[in-house]
């Protein structure tokens, strides 16, 4: 007669679920420290005249879950009259004019072109961070 087996895999399945937590958490504490690096990056190569193409410069992490967590660089500088300056500077080659001082016109691309791998890297620390943290 044949011998039947069966496995209690609710232990495993708990494992699984703190990993996938662990990986999420990693993966937010990693994007908030990328955010703040990129963030004051950009805000130091920015061109400057009056201090409202920096002050403008925002940056979030969203997203819920491992899915579509990312981060969000935005700059929406316009003058009083509406003239979209941020976009000016940014995208249409600030005039052909060349910036000053180590200023970038492409200031929200920049610091990640120039940073990739230190990103990277900081990602994978956290996400590493966490994830021994859960047991694994």
């Amino acid at each position: 007669m044949a011998r039947g087996s069966r496995f209690d895999i609710k232990d495993f399945g708990k494992a699984l679920k703190k990993a996938e937590n662990a990986l999420e958490q990693g993966m937010k504490n990693g994007l908030d420290a990328v955010r703040d690096d990129w963030l004051e990056s950009s805000r130091q190569i920015t061109p400057i005249a009056t201090g409202k193409l920096r002050e403008e410069t925002k940056a979030e992490v969203s997203g819920t879950n491992l899915d579509n967590l990312e981060i969000v660089m935005t700059n929406n500088a316009k003058t009083q009259d509406g003239f979209r300056y941020a976009h000016y500077i940014h995208e249409d080659n600030f005039g052909g004019k060349t910036p000053r001082n180590g200023m970038e016109k492409q200031f929200l691309d920049k610091p990640l072109e120039n940073s990739e791998e230190k990103y990277k890297q900081t990602l994978e620390r956290e996400i590493e961070k966490q994830v021994r943290k859960a047991g694994w």
